[in-house]
């Protein structure tokens, strides 16, 4: 079994033009699921804390949950996927689509 701990995401840059993002990340440990919400904006940093245990992988993605219809046509948008396995204990990973640059780290406990 690997034990890791997500220890934080950076946001660079928002994916939303104005304002922050309604970050939302949502985590896979092998079969078990957990979502953790905050927005986020330009140069915030987000201290996690999150244990995980897992035997395939951790599967994470960043959301940016944005209101359906208002801006006009601007719906949830997926910013990016990390996926984890156990030869990676330690290390960090990229959520950087639709113009977003946010990084996340996490370390072997």
């Amino acid at each position: 079994m690997t034990k890791i701990v997500l220890t934080e995401l950076t946001c660079n840059e928002t994916e939303d033009n104005a304002g922050s993002d309604e970050c939302e990340l949502r985590i896979w440990s092998d079969a078990n699921f957990q979502a953790h919400r905050k927005n986020m904006n330009n140069g915030d940093g987000w201290d996690l804390n999150i244990p995980l245990e897992f035997e395939t992988r951790v599967k994470i993605q960043l959301w940016d949950l944005d209101n359906p219809g208002f801006p006009r046509y601007d719906d949830h948008d997926r910013l990016g996927t990390v996926i984890i396995r156990p030869n990676q204990p330690e290390g960090s990973g990229t959520f950087n689509e639709d113009g977003a640059d946010y990084i996340l780290n996490w370390v072997a406990v």
